[in-house]
């Protein structure tokens, strides 16, 4: 798999058939300083609310819903690196 490009602030989730579920991305929020961790569904897909649009307060909650969304284990460890690089990342910009 190619790993998304550094300047990238989404990235896809995917099944253990490597079909794509939705996207996870990190923006800037509306609070100065403060980040937004969002889970995007695609409508065709069959785990998860499908079409929605997710807000997670924290990474922790973030992985609990890849996980009751039955997202593979490794999915969620990579998921995991990105979101918490792209939030250093961003940290280091302010």
């Amino acid at each position: 798999m190619i790993p998304p490009a550094p300047d990238t602030n989404c990235t896809d989730v995917k099944n253990s058939d490597n079909k794509t579920l939705g996207a996870v991305c990190v923006s800037v929020g509306k609070r100065p300083g403060s980040r937004d961790i969002l889970i995007m569904m695609r409508d065709d897909v069959a785990v998860g609310p499908k079409g929605r649009t997710f807000s997670a307060r924290s990474v922790t909650e973030m992985l609990n819903i890849l996980s009751n969304w039955k997202v593979p284990f490794e999915e969620r460890k990579r998921v995991h690196d990105f979101v918490t690089e792209r939030l250093r990342v961003m940290e280091q910009k302010n």
